[in-house]
């Protein structure tokens, strides 16, 4: 998992970026709706923020809601560009997962295969393949027969 997420900065930077754009700019326009009505929940700017983040994360937690037409308007397409912002690099970060799962399950199986090789090999020769001495006796020969 950390690997993924190592390789995947970019899609989670973007993630990041598209969330928080998202909160200042539905944030903002709920706010400029909702702040002339005297029964608006949302008494400051700061409590837009956090309805916005809230809103596009979760589904909400009910306390503070619009209660304008403008306002109700604002945040069903807050919830629904939550849902999508959060959904669309969901898949590329599976496939990075699920890619470096099976590298590790492949890896672990040659390992298992290779495993009874691995004590032929000589200290300074990095292989596991039984054909590791020879192959690394065939190369010493080659570049001594290069070098006369």
């Amino acid at each position: 998992l950390g690997k993924t997420m190592k390789n995947c900065y970019r899609e989670l930077g973007m993630l990041f970026l598209f969330l928080f754009m998202g909160v200042l700019i539905f944030s903002s326009l709920v706010y400029v709706f909702e702040n002339d009505d005297p029964d608006s929940t949302f008494i400051t700017m700061l409590d837009a923020y956090w309805w916005a983040l809230i809103t596009m994360t979760t589904v909400g937690y009910g306390e503070v809601v619009p209660i304008t037409g403008f306002g109700r308007l604002v945040g069903a397409i807050c919830a629904t560009f939550g849902v999508l912002v959060i959904a669309l690099p969901i898949p590329i970060i599976g496939n990075q997962f699920g890619r470096y799962y099976q590298m590790e399950q492949r890896s672990a199986k040659l390992q298992e295969r290779l495993g009874a090789g691995v004590g032929y090999a000589r200290p300074g020769v990095k292989t596991g393949f039984k054909t590791g001495a020879v192959l690394s006796n065939w190369s010493s020969k080659a570049s001594k027969d290069d070098t006369s």
